[in-house]
């Protein structure tokens, strides 16, 4: 029976309270970086999310690499052979719809190619252009924009070496000229900050720990921090707050009236986020502190601990069980505990076999010098009296 299934199957096991320990970290952490940038809290969650994917996969290699005991011996807890059976199974039918999931939301991404588009105005360019300047985009990188009817009712950006920005014919008309900047420059957010990479990254995750709530919970969080440090970098360069507010309440009345367009998942849209959490931060004037040296040190500091304590935890290692019927790789031979020496006993050798008693040859005494001392003579006898 190959080692592949009971490794799975012990490593979905950990996942759940490792998973919950590194989202506990996960929420002090962006707790502690609340008065920090957004850029700050959303690249701290993301090392949060990955760390969440590389601890099972660490507890999986380790199965092959280190004996196993039986699990119930070390916590007192045995899931027994059917659902440690089981698990892979389940686990990899969710990890599949997910992707089928996923796999729709790309072929509706790659449908909008073949929607009809016309480029950008020749009023906008210029001002496209400024503002892609401002926001420190290369020109080496080219951003195509497309305007067109059936892209929805908010502006969204995707790919990562050729970026395109589809902008909604109906902003382009309803919107006054300096909201509709405003939104363009948060899409160019998305581009300078490579977001598209981390949603993908992202989305990978999800797939793989859907089983996790904890992990929907930090998913959920690194995508507001996600849209509010674009918003900042959109303020920094030079977009006017208010106009930015009201472009995202006017692209929210737009949606009303109609029946919303499923936006695909791997579009990154202006109109993301909780609207009044975004609107209300723009207005009071976003920013905090920069990400500096100690604090970034500090948290690679907190996160190095957190792995080390979820793979340190009596048990880890030797906390794991084989399924029913599965012979573990490499385990050495069980050793009796040493048992103190007794007391040494009388040997008879009457009792023992020939074979075991062996006779062991007495030296001869070393000769001693011996004195004669001469005899003495007899004393004469004594004389008697009649």
């Amino acid at each position: 029976m190959s080692a592949l299934p009971p490794a799975v199957a012990h490593a979905l096991l950990h996942a759940l309270w490792q998973i919950a320990l590194l989202a506990l970290c996960a929420g002090a952490t962006l707790h502690a970086l609340r008065y920090h940038t957004a850029a700050a809290r959303h690249a701290a969650g993301m090392a949060w999310l990955l760390a969440m994917a590389l601890v099972p996969l660490a507890t999986a290699i380790g199965f092959f690499a280190a004996p196993h005991a039986p699990l119930q011996a070390n916590t007192g807890f045995s899931p027994g052979p059917a659902p440690m059976a089981a698990a892979p199974a389940l686990w990899l039918t969710g990890v599949g719809m997910m992707a089928l999931l996923r796999l729709r939301d790309w072929r509706a991404l790659l449908n909008l190619e073949h929607q009809r588009f016309t480029p950008l105005p020749a009023a906008w360019v210029a001002r496209f252009e400024a503002i892609r300047r401002r926001m420190g985009i290369p020109a080496a990188l080219p951003v195509q924009v497309r305007v067109g009817t059936d892209f929805g009712m908010s502006p969204f950006t995707a790919r990562l070496l050729r970026p395109v920005v589809w902008l909604p014919l109906a902003v382009l008309t309803h919107l006054p000229a300096d909201q509709v900047a405003a939104l363009l420059a948060h899409e160019l957010a998305h581009i300078r900050r490579k977001d598209w990479l981390w949603n993908g990254l992202q989305y990978a995750v999800e797939a793989l720990l859907f089983f996790h709530p904890a992990m929907w919970w930090l998913s959920r969080r690194i995508r507001q921090e996600r849209e509010n440090a674009c918003d900042d970098l959109a303020l920094a360069a030079g977009e006017d707050p208010v106009a930015l507010a009201e472009g995202l309440t006017a692209l929210q009345r737009l949606r009303q009236p109609r029946v919303p367009r499923p936006m695909p998942a791997f579009a990154l849209a202006a109109g993301g986020g909780v609207l009044l959490a975004r609107v209300t931060r723009i207005l009071a004037e976003p920013g905090g502190r920069p990400l500096g040296v100690r604090t970034a040190g500090a948290l690679a500091a907190m996160l190095c601990a957190a792995l080390l304590l979820v793979h340190g935890v009596p048990g880890f290692e030797a906390g794991v069980a084989a399924p029913a019927g599965h012979q573990l790789p490499d385990a050495p031979p069980a050793t009796a505990p040493a048992m103190p020496t007794p007391l040494p006993q009388p040997v008879h050798h009457a009792a023992l076999p020939l074979a075991v008693i062996h006779v062991v040859p007495v030296p001869p005494e070393p000769p001693t010098l011996r004195h004669t001392v001469p005899a003495l003579p007899p004393p004469p006898p004594r004389p008697t009296i009649e």
